[in-house]
């Protein structure tokens, strides 16, 4: 029986060789250009190189190409995501299998980081001080957390994980991964001790976990996607259907929350996000939202969209539409404020530091 997943629908690329370059011996300060405002990652056409950055000023004013001007260079192909640590912006770019690290004010290039271990990385979490994570692996023997330090930028430790590891959370001591399959299948999440950086137990949660988040409890949310398997002439076989688990920090017990009768086609990984007690879902036709008793989900917004991200009070959608890319402001009501054209395949927005 075939599996298909759209998430690993990018096609692995040679591998790069690391780079061992030192960091700059004085960190470049914060602030600059892009200081105050939101950056737009945009993962750009699959084997076009044009993966890219656009920064959308305080006042509205909208900046492309952020990277390649400032840096005179190409980002690379398929931009999965950008976490802002301290003063430093890590990009982690998929099919180009390297982390640009960036500051994050003026986004001028610190390094480059490339390892032959690199072979499908996916998201950076910051851990402590010293230290980042980074998912990786396609569900064939690379699945893992990375532990990089922060400083040098070297590998430190490499945590084995489930398949296709993908969204992390660090919370109460733990490092939760959902895994969310890779080119296999895998419906668990990894939960690996903070301090030790050993494993402690995986967990049982529902196929293809695609996107977790911490509730106001400290509970994470989690939206499984569900299940598809695909036979020798690719016609489709439901396996099992999209749900909303919850799973507590604590006692590290999963419970079903709420159970959809059919499966969430989105592609993206960033599907939910939280705010006011409320848990945001980007299903394939709406945004809706989940108070506190997951009982009938109610409609924010109309229209598809590829990726949700809640910044305080204003919540930021991502349209995919390959003719007009661009990102559409709306309070958590669903009351549009202003939208703004990026570079192709916008997936989230992140506010700058």
């Amino acid at each position: 029986m075939k599996q298909l997943h759209f998430f690993f629908f990018v096609a692995l690329c040679s591998v790069l060789s690391f780079s061992a370059c030192k960091p700059d011996k004085d960190p470049q300060p914060q602030g600059g250009a892009y200081s105050n405002g939101h950056f737009v990652v945009c993962e750009g056409s699959f084997n076009n190189n044009n993966a890219e950055i656009t920064f959308i000023d305080e006042n509205g004013s909208v900046t492309e190409q952020v990277f390649k001007t400032v840096n005179n260079r190409p980002l690379g192909d398929v931009l999965q995501s950008l976490t802002i640590v301290d003063s430093l912006a890590f990009i982690v770019v998929n099919n180009s299998q390297k982390i640009e690290v960036v500051n994050s004010g003026t986004f001028k290039s610190k390094k480059t980081l490339n390892d032959e271990r690199f072979t499908f990385p996916r998201y950076i979490q910051k851990l402590n001080d010293n230290q980042i994570l980074l998912t990786n692996g396609t569900g064939y023997g690379d699945d893992a957390v990375f532990v990089i330090n922060s400083k040098t930028f070297e590998i430190e430790q490499t945590i084995a994980t489930g398949a296709g590891p993908n969204q992390m959370i660090v919370h109460n001591g733990k490092i939760f991964v959902a895994n969310f399959g890779g080119y296999t299948n895998d419906s668990t999440v990894t939960v690996i001790n903070a301090g030790t950086l050993s494993v402690e137990r995986t967990i049982t949660v529902g196929d293809m976990p695609a996107g977790m988040i911490l509730d106001k409890d400290g509970n994470i949310l989690i939206l499984c996607k569900g299940l598809t398997t695909y036979d020798a002439e690719w016609n489709e076989t439901p396996v099992s259907n999209s749900k909303i688990v919850k799973l507590n920090t604590t006692t590290l017990v999963a419970k079903d929350m709420y159970q959809y009768d059919r499966q969430i086609k989105n592609f993206s990984s960033n599907l939910i996000s939280y705010a006011n007690n409320t848990l945001y879902v980007l299903d394939d036709d709406a945004v809706y939202s989940f108070g506190s008793d997951f009982g009938a989900p109610q409609k924010i917004v109309d229209g598809g969209f590829y990726g949700i991200s809640i910044i305080g009070t204003d919540m930021w959608l991502c349209d995919s539409n390959p003719t007009a890319p661009r990102v559409v402001q709306y309070s958590l009501s669903g009351a549009k404020i202003a939208e703004y054209t990026t570079a192709p395949f916008p997936n989230a927005v992140v506010e700058s530091k």
